[in-house]
């Protein structure tokens, strides 16, 4: 049984839980996903095996998805491969998860077909997406860390024994400006410096729109995300870029964003209410959560908005009554916030701080309620539920500190050349059991295995909840890249996984429900590994109620693609494969038009440039 090793701030109790990996519960932080290395590695040198045996870790550190879509394959048929076991010490090898930064390749006809797909299960049928960065340079120059590449979205339709694949860059205004100029135009979020171009030249200094960190499909609109930035709308056929009412292209969802609001990488739909819920956090001191009805009107006429005191959030939680954000122990640097510097580049992470969590009312009236907690690092909400009035469970992947990695200033390298992946902040699964009346929480350590990733039943979003899904490194107990699937079972304590090779990769796996399922874990879980030895990426399905066993159905995709990040599934949506080639044919066609159209704007004045690829003409790219 779970009982109180040491008691904390404001009477608080730290617990222990049955270790699902093997060790004891031991309060630790999140893992970000993309550390500053402790000992950097030589980009030239040989991949080395690092050995996990100690606690830094990346949260999300497989990030990236390829760009490829076509090539129709014929009848052939693809066995499921040899399922490995889980559990188990493993070594992985940098070099290989180095080799999933890379350009990817689009497909020639823009999708492919592989037939007559052996294990596949015959009760899975939609759509699986996936996004995250999947170009890491232009003309040669190479973005400096590798969250700030290009979006790339994946997608997999699952219908009748076979699998029809698309693999595309999102077609950002970012995208085309930096393609015409054959250069990159603006800065990235994560420390890429605009390369060229006239001194006075603002767009040097507009932060670049990548749309590479979320993917939902929501009330059949599929739109891709960024953490500080409008979404971009894709056809979920050939993945097209649709043209939304801004300038950029970008849509602000029917006017329900205001000009300067961001949609965050993280939305939520909330299973009591069914509303969709997301929040904007402008790196800033003002945190807007909005909600939004089935015909994606905005529930309430205005956001609800909470002022903090300045920091970055990564996700947010929500409950029937309550919005959750969990600010970690940062300090700022005033003057370089007043200068109008990054929140990256004015944060840095304060070991003897304390975080703080900040419940907001999902109605409009009512004050938001604030509880000073440890020292926690929250990466991520797994979910959140309610007990009883003014009484929350917060299950979260917490690191032990805050670091999303800066690129080296002492060289030209990319971040991921010279990172050490087992040297990032190493995460772990831990709950609190607020209560806000009485101002205290107890924190319980569910796992302390490295995780990342993490997931609910859609079902139980916001609801009591028993199982979470998540992605787990190769190691039970050190750090490194994120690798198999796994679900943890917070009654018990327990946790089934299944962990690739070596040199395998993995980025979110999503839980599709069986139909008509009687349990929480009825159904599968569903996503992708990279094989850097072979520069292969794989589909795999796994039994949720049976992870340890493997895959069922493991295929190797035409194309590689980079190491991904967040997934979503469109369930029941289909498509065969003439609706394919329609769909397809109709992309080309507007990309020839629009060549004809959207002419770019390359006037420029003393003091500016005008914007470049405006709205015009086609209505897809």
């Amino acid at each position: 049984a779970n009982a109180p090793v040491a008691a904390g701030p404001l009477g608080v109790a730290a617990v222990r839980s049955p270790s699902c990996c093997g060790r004891s519960g031991v309060p630790v932080l999140l893992a970000s996903g993309f550390g500053t290395p402790a000992a950097a590695a030589s980009p030239s040198a040989e991949p080395r095996i690092f050995r996990h045996t100690s606690a830094a870790s990346l949260g999300a550190a497989a990030l990236v998805l390829p760009l490829a879509a076509r090539h129709h394959v014929g009848r052939r048929r693809r066995r499921a491969r040899a399922q490995r076991t889980v559990l188990r010490a493993v070594e992985f090898d940098v070099g290989a998860w180095r080799r999933g930064f890379f350009d990817a390749e689009e497909l020639p006809d823009g999708y492919c077909v592989l037939e007559n797909v052996e294990g596949l299960p015959a009760d899975l049928k939609g759509t699986f997406f996936q996004n995250g960065p999947g170009r890491f340079s232009v003309e040669g120059q190479r973005v400096r860390h590798q969250l700030d590449g290009d979006g790339f979205v994946l997608a997999v339709t699952v219908s009748d024994g076979q699998l029809l694949v698309r693999q595309r860059l999102t077609q950002t205004q970012g995208l085309l400006r930096d393609n015409f100029e054959k250069r990159i135009v603006s800065r990235g979020r994560y420390g890429t410096e605009a390369q060229g171009g006239l001194p006075w030249d603002r767009r040097k200094s507009e932060v670049k729109n990548t749309a590479n960190a979320g993917i939902l499909w929501y009330q059949e609109k599929l739109m891709v995300l960024s953490p500080a930035g409008k979404p971009y709308l894709l056809d979920p056929a050939n993945l097209g870029t649709i043209l939304g009412n801004q300038q950029s292209a970008a849509s602000d969802l029917g006017g329900a964003l205001d000009e300067g609001a961001n949609f965050g990488a993280a939305p939520r739909v909330c299973a009591t209410t069914g509303k969709l819920v997301n929040f904007d956090a402008d790196d800033g001191t003002e945190v807007r959560f909005y909600e939004f009805n089935d015909d994606w009107k905005r529930r309430f006429r205005l956001p609800r908005k909470v002022n903090l005191s300045r920091t970055l959030l990564s996700d947010f939680a929500v409950t029937p009554n309550w919005y959750v954000v969990a600010s970690p122990p940062l300090s700022v640097d005033g003057f370089g916030a007043a200068s109008g510097k990054l929140a990256m580049e004015v944060l840095s992470y304060d070991p003897s701080g304390t975080s703080e969590f900040t419940f907001a009312p999902r109605s409009p009236e009512g004050a938001e309620v604030t509880l000073l907690a440890d020292g926690l690092v929250c990466q991520e909400f797994a979910n959140a539920y309610e007990l009883e009035v003014g009484r929350l469970v917060l299950d979260i992947v917490a690191a032990d500190r805050w670091d999303l990695g800066r690129p080296p200033t002492d060289s030209d390298s990319p971040l991921w050349e010279v990172q050490d992946p087992a040297a990032m902040p190493r995460t772990q699964l831990v709950r609190y059991e607020v209560d806000l009346n009485a101002q205290s929480f107890k924190k319980t350590v569910l796992c302390d295995r490295h995780i990342g990733f993490a997931s609910v039943n859609p079902s139980v979003s916001g609801k009591k909840h028993r199982y979470i899904f998540c992605a787990v490194g190769h190691s039970e107990s050190g750090v490194g890249p994120m690798a198999g699937f796994a679900k943890i079972d917070t009654d018990s304590g327990s946790m089934g996984a299944w962990v690739p090779g070596a040199m395998e990769f993995g980025a979110q796996p999503v839980f599709v429900p069986r139909e008509n399922a009687s349990d929480e874990d009825d159904g599968y879980l569903v996503g992708v590994i990279f094989d850097g030895a072979a520069q292969r990426s794989d589909f795999v399905v796994l039994d949720a109620k049976n992870i340890s066993q493997g895959p069922v159905c493991r295929v190797p995709l035409e194309k590689p693609v980079p190491l991904g990040q967040r997934t979503t599934w469109a369930d029941g949506l289909t498509y065969t494969n003439d609706e394919l080639k329609r769909k397809h044919v109709l992309l080309r066609m507007f990309q020839k038009k629009a060549k004809e159209w959207n002419e770019p704007d390359t006037s420029f004045s003393i003091f500016d440039s005008n914007i470049f690829f405006v709205r015009q003409g086609t209505k897809i790219r």
